[in-house]
């Protein structure tokens, strides 16, 4: 549906955004202060560049009327993006 296609545009932007500006504010914060970063989208979400690419291709997976997309996309999110984003916590 029409609807539908508008919501998965609307994920995929809104996580293009959060994702490129995230990592934007952690490259230019990093090159100046080392450490946790607590300001920003940081202040929010821990992971904010890994929430916006989950958006990202969550909004790819609504827009198609089938469940399956959605099922390999739960499973590519807890096999890929829960690790890494548990790897990096353990950093801190």
């Amino acid at each position: 549906s029409i609807e539908r296609c508008f919501v998965g545009l609307f994920m995929y932007i809104m996580g293009v955004v959060i994702m490129m500006t995230s990592d934007a504010q952690k490259y230019y914060t990093l090159k100046y202060k080392r450490g946790l970063i607590t300001t920003g989208l940081f202040a929010l979400v821990r992971h904010p560049n890994y929430s916006g690419e989950m958006m990202l291709y969550g909004g790819f997976a609504v827009m198609v009327p089938h469940w399956i997309p959605m099922a390999v996309l739960a499973w590519v999110w807890l096999q890929v993006f829960v690790p890494n984003m548990m790897k990096g916590s353990q950093h801190v």
